[in-house]
């Protein structure tokens, strides 16, 4: 399945002072939150169901949340890895005035079968920053 993430304004007001703790507090896991309510976002990823006790275990480990996740991941398009970088490499003020971005991704069928499909359908139709694409 095909989404449509929509990172706006209010979002980037959100997650302007996010520091700890920042895959779960970015832009894009803020976006998604309404579908992967656990998401975690790295620069080329969403782990979309990243429990609290793997985000401790990253914290005190040298292996990458990348590494540790063993669940499906979705891929982020180039677009998004980019606009990660700029956000993290910027300050609070800088993050508020970076334009809203909106790109594509791909949900594995593993990962729309563990929310449910009727489930998903439901928050694509009410949410404002995510948007079914295709099927």
């Amino acid at each position: 399945m095909k989404i449509k993430i929509k990172v706006t304004r209010d979002i980037l007001v959100k997650s302007a002072h996010c520091l700890k703790d920042a895959g779960f507090n970015c832009p894009i896991s803020l976006a998604v939150r309404e579908i992967f309510p656990n998401a975690w976002v790295t620069p080329e990823t969403i782990l979309p169901n990243a429990s609290e006790e793997l985000v401790k275990q990253a914290r005190v480990s040298i292996t990458s949340i990348d590494e540790l996740y063993k669940g499906k991941t979705i891929s982020l398009p180039l677009i998004a890895s980019k606009f990660i970088i700029k956000f993290d490499d910027s300050n609070p003020t800088e993050r508020v005035l970076m334009e809203p971005i909106s790109f594509d991704i791909d949900v594995p069928n593993e990962v729309i079968e563990e929310i449910g499909i009727s489930s998903v359908y439901k928050i694509l139709s009410e949410s404002k920053t995510l948007e079914l694409v295709n099927i």
